[in-house]
C-alpha cells in the first residue's frame, strides 16, 4: 500500500522483460490519476502555474487544481481499478511468458494481486 492508503500494484523487481517492462507505463497513468484525484481544489504550486504576469488576477480559479463533478471522480475510480487489474495480469502474464513463473505461480499472483485490489477501499 501506498502512504495514501492505496494499493500500488507496481511490482519492483525485474525479471520478465517479454512485453519490454511496458506494463510499468499503466502505473505511471494509474499514479496521475490518482494524483489527480487528490489534488483537487488545492492551490497550485508555482511549478504548476504556467502564465505570468496578470493572468491570475483575472483568473483566480486557474490558482487551484480542478474539482471534478462526483460522477467524473467515480469514472476516474472506477478507471483506476480497472488499470490495476491489467496491470497484474499484464505483470504476472509477462513473468509466465518469460519462464519466471510456472502455471501454479500464475494462478496464486494473479489471485493474490486481484484480492488486494478488490479488498481496496473505493
Amino acid at each position: 500500500m501506498t502512504e495514501n492508503g492505496s494499493v500500488n500494484v507496481y511490482i519492483n523487481n525485474m525479471s520478465g522483460g517479454r512485453y519490454e517492462y511496458k506494463q510499468h507505463h499503466i502505473q505511471d497513468i494509474i499514479d496521475h490519476i490518482e494524483l489527480g484525484l487528490r489534488r483537487q481544489g488545492t492551490e497550485k504550486s508555482k511549478h504548476d502555474l504556467w502564465y505570468t504576469g496578470d493572468y491570475y488576477k483575472d483568473h483566480p480559479e486557474e490558482l487551484l487544481f480542478e474539482t471534478y463533478p462526483e460522477e467524473v471522480q467515480q469514472i476516474m475510480r472506477d478507471g483506476v481499478k480497472a488499470l490495476k487489474i491489467a496491470y497484474v495480469y499484464a505483470h504476472h502474464i509477462d513473468y509466465y511468458l518469460s519462464a519466471d513463473y510456472g502455471e501454479d505461480t500464475l494462478v496464486n499472483e494473479i489471485k493474490k494481486d486481484l484480492e488486494k485490489i478488490n479488498n481496496q477501499n473505493p
